[in-house]
């Protein structure tokens, strides 16, 4: 399925749960980058999917890559800071027949980043158990 040129129907949230608006900027062969709708030029807030296939036969593997940059301004007012965050996921697309690996790998991130305790209601400020510990660095 193409992915769309515009995110406008609560496809990406903040952490308040509230819809941001992206449009496609720059999109070429295998990759696909999206602005956020109002972001001003000097605070990008930028979504990039792109995939790279390597190998062959049942070697073959596809890194699909999602990331986020966002960028505001820091502690004094003045100066431009970025946050940036990427995942990637490595999928054996000559070995399977199906993605239900794949579904499984992004079910486990998306609830330890944003599932907190016993609950399975998302959190979409992160506080799930391992949202937090990247945002502040813990490990234990």
């Amino acid at each position: 399925m193409p992915l769309a040129t515009t995110l406008t129907n609560n496809e990406i949230k903040n952490a308040s749960n509230v819809e941001r608006e992206f449009n496609k900027v720059d999109g070429a062969g295998r990759k696909i980058v999206y602005s956020r709708t109002g972001a001003q030029l000097n605070l990008p807030h930028l979504i990039t999917v792109q995939h790279e296939e390597v190998g062959s036969g049942t070697a073959k593997k596809r890194n699909s890559n999602f990331s986020v940059l966002y960028t505001e301004l820091g502690a004094d007012g003045v100066t431009p800071v970025t946050w940036f965050g990427s995942l990637t996921l490595r999928s054996p697309v000559g070995a399977v027949t199906s993605d239900a690996g794949g579904k499984e790998v992004l079910a486990n991130i998306a609830s330890g980043l944003a599932t907190p305790g016993a609950t399975s209601v998302l959190d979409l400020a992160t506080n799930g158990t391992f949202g937090q510990a990247l945002r502040e660095g813990y490990i234990n």
